[in-house]
């Protein structure tokens, strides 16, 4: 599966943990949300290239509950095909 994902400026508390909302398309137009706590970029590469770029936001106040978001159904990424 590929994805496409474009960063929002949204921080969410996902479980305790904050999280960047991320947004974008599977290759089947299947719209998409990734909450995302870290990205790594590779140590030989200029991580400030890409650290440039991240919408610097406040940290949220309140916690999600991923299973109440509007519109959003969660689904287990380590689950599908062998």
């Amino acid at each position: 599966m590929k994805v496409t994902l474009e960063m929002s400026d949204e921080l969410v508390n996902v479980d305790g943990v904050i999280c960047r909302i991320w947004n974008g398309y599977a290759e089947n137009e299947v719209p998409v949300r990734f909450y995302v706590h870290r990205v790594a970029v590779p140590i030989k590469l200029p991580q400030k290239l890409f650290q440039e770029e991240l919408i610097k936001v406040d940290p949220p106040e309140t916690e999600e509950d991923l299973r109440t978001d509007p519109g959003w159904g969660g689904v287990d990424a380590t689950k599908g095909k062998a």
